[in-house]
């Protein structure tokens, strides 16, 4: 059944009207859903329905809110992605799998080593694009958010005992599974390099704000699927 993601719509009586251009042509001229067909939609605030089209315009979608729906996707962990920028279109693919993963927030980072410094307006739209697609691809209700680049060297971590950030770096003498407590802790914010890796100054940066370095296995992981990898260890260990 499709599932499409929605910002706002108007109810009344169990009857809702969905103002969206984009996703009345989605729904009318791309899929060619029909009146009396019933779809899932959700928003930001995890809520999710049963959703009867009863008409279709080139503005809106009008229909029937047939049921409340009870979402168990999303993971209780919290998983923060601090992705260094890579060349090409590697973070698309980051974006779009780490979304169909659980990840709650994917922030670029731009450290010593980066081959991209920076991105385009028009790049930064797609992201949030590619990660709603992939929501609705994957049962999930929370879009993560794509936060705005910043340089490594500008990073503050919030002071919050509920959290922990690690580091992964290929010069570490603590296994992952090391540093992950016993009970799970609200959100893990993962750091992963760019090509390269972190450099030694960067690796000093983060340790003095509190992360922690890890080693993940005796293998070198490419830069683009590194970071998936370790968070689907990390939600695998607390499943």
């Amino acid at each position: 059944m499709h599932r499409f993601f929605i910002k706002n719509f108007i109810t009344q009586n169990n009857t809702a009207s969905i103002n969206d251009i984009a996703l009345a042509h989605q729904i009318n001229h791309v899929l060619r859903l029909q009146p009396g067909q019933e779809v899932i939609i959700f928003n930001q605030d995890g809520q999710e329905f049963l959703f009867l089209i009863t008409a279709i315009n080139d503005e809106a979608i009008v229909g029937q809110i047939l049921k409340r729906m009870i979402n168990t996707t999303e993971p209780d962990l919290k998983i923060n992605l601090y992705q260094a920028l890579l060349k090409q279109d590697s973070l698309d693919w980051i974006i779009k799998h780490g979304t169909s993963l659980g990840i709650n927030q994917f922030i670029p980072i731009i450290s010593e080593r980066s081959i991209v410094r920076q991105i385009s307006n028009n790049k930064a739209s797609r992201w949030q694009k590619i990660a709603q697609e992939a929501t609705e691809q994957s049962g999930r209700t929370h879009v993560p958010e794509i936060a705005e680049p910043m340089k490594l060297s500008d990073l503050k971590m919030p002071n919050d005992k509920s959290m922990i950030s690690l580091v992964a770096w290929e010069r570490a003498k603590t296994d992952l599974n090391e540093l992950l407590p016993t009970k799970a802790p609200k959100i893990i914010n993962l750091f992963i390099g760019p090509e390269g890796g972190f450099s030694e100054s960067e690796i000093k940066i983060l340790e003095n704000a509190g992360s922690q370095t890890f080693l993940f296995g005796p293998r070198i992981l490419r830069a683009e699927f590194a970071g998936l990898a370790m968070a689907s260890a990390i939600f695998h260990h607390y499943s």
